[in-house]
């Protein structure tokens, strides 16, 4: 090989790494936005709901949503990872639930 084609290639190979890199953290960023989870005290018991949302990275606290009219809502971004969980648990008298609320694929899991 001559040195003009090897000092060439030497050259294209670096480049070529760093566009297809560049390209893929830029789309990744393009393709973030923040999620806004929004959540209302429907209960037909009357009662008020106790709700303590968390990730692996972020713990929310407990929040209380008042009857009838009390909501609860936060955002949050999706990880560079693309492992992005977030889960809550809900209270009310007699009863306990908890939900995946957010997972990256973007679909709601129910238990």
């Amino acid at each position: 090989m001559s040195p003009f084609y090897r000092n060439t290639a030497l050259l294209l190979v670096p480049l070529v790494l760093f566009l297809t890199t560049f390209d893929l953290v830029a789309g990744r960023a393009a393709s973030f936005t923040d999620i806004h989870v929004q959540m209302f005290n429907n209960l037909t018991s009357g009662s008020d709901l106790t709700v303590h949302c968390k990730s692996r990275d972020d713990d929310l606290g407990v929040h209380v949503v008042r009857f009838p009219k009390g909501f609860y809502e936060f955002e949050f971004s999706i990880n560079f990872q693309e492992t992005t969980l977030f889960f809550c648990s809900f209270r009310w008298p007699n009863a306990f639930h908890w939900f995946d609320i957010y997972s990256f694929t973007g679909t709601l899991a129910m238990h």
